[in-house]
């Protein structure tokens, strides 16, 4: 319907196109966004920087990095690099969700003027593409700096501690943190979970799991997933046993982990409980689940229902 009432416009100008632009690109049409913003120069209609930020998102995340390095050329012929430090986040995140790190530090390092949003960037992109050290690296600098933290960076902070396995410093992160005054919220917490868990100090999972105010099927399914990875199944069936107390509906990977759990312990009986609740959650077609499934049955020695 947008694209239809575009369409009927007499008359379209930036902030016609970019609105669409905009659209597309915030509901992963990352396709069409692009062919929006070509159409629109093909129509003479100069993008500004929003359009550019936009339609970098675009490729992004489609990870189309060719046309990332056209409008990248754009933006400097526009000398929009020296002045908006929002256009430089963009090229960065650009670059970084193409996987090309070298051309994402070169953008950085040239920008006039580092905010957090170009700090996280950076961070984020070398903890998704498994570069731990290069993030805790990053953050380092980023605190010498003196640019604080928000939720975003700390979750990527921890994944990069938890992706090296580096508890001494994830912990110190963590004290210095709430030291300065940050206060974790539900997400960041569930981070913090998952990095004791896979940095196997099940019990500092444990207690920061307790101290969460609200937690969601995300919080216990990190939890379960921790003590099943390190072989601790009755654990962790318990902990599911809570989780359903507290009437959370398992998702997927919960029952996944759980299934695992029951593997790990060739606890028969509660595999088959499980499986009968996947199936009234109408999960028993999914293929990860049924080999989960199997994988269970095979372990527990009943052959005929695998």
């Amino acid at each position: 319907k947008a694209q239809d009432v575009f369409d009927k416009l007499p008359c379209r100008d930036v902030i016609s196109w970019t609105t669409l632009i905009t659209g597309y690109t915030k509901h992963e049409y990352n396709e069409q966004a692009l062919n929006c913003f070509e159409k629109m120069q093909q129509e003479g209609i100069s993008p500004d920087g929003i359009t550019f930020v936009c339609t970098l998102k675009a490729c992004g995340s489609a990870g189309v990095i060719e046309n990332g390095i056209k409008i990248h050329d754009e933006i400097i012929r526009k000398g929009l690099l020296e002045g908006d430090v929002v256009v430089g986040n963009a090229l960065i995140d650009m670059y970084v969700n193409c996987g090309s790190f070298s051309d994402a530090s070169t953008i950085f390092n040239r920008l006039p003027e580092r905010d957090l949003v170009s700090w996280t960037s950076l961070i984020t992109g070398y903890t998704q593409h498994g570069h731990g050290w290069e993030a805790l690296a990053a953050f380092e600098k980023m605190q010498q700096a003196r640019i604080k933290a928000n939720e975003v960076t700390f979750i990527a902070v921890m994944k990069a501690c938890a992706s090296i396995l580096d508890l001494d410093r994830g912990k110190r992160i963590h004290a210095d943190l709430i030291e300065q005054g940050f206060s974790l919220g539900v997400n960041s917490s569930t981070v913090l979970v998952d990095m004791y868990c896979k940095c196997r100090t099940l019990e500092d999972a444990l207690i920061e799991f307790n101290k969460l105010s609200s937690r969601d099927v995300m919080a216990w399914t990190t939890l379960i997933s921790g003590y099943t990875q390190h072989e601790c199944g009755i654990e962790a069936l318990q902990i599911f046993k809570q989780m359903r107390q507290q009437n959370i509906e398992p998702n997927q990977i919960t029952f996944i982990c759980v299934l695992k759990a029951c593997s790990s312990i060739s606890a028969l009986e509660q595999g088959r409980q499980v499986h009968s609740q996947l199936t009234e959650h109408g999960f028993h077609f999914d293929p990860l689940l049924g080999n989960a499934l199997i994988d269970m049955y095979v372990k527990c020695g009943d052959l005929e229902d695998a």
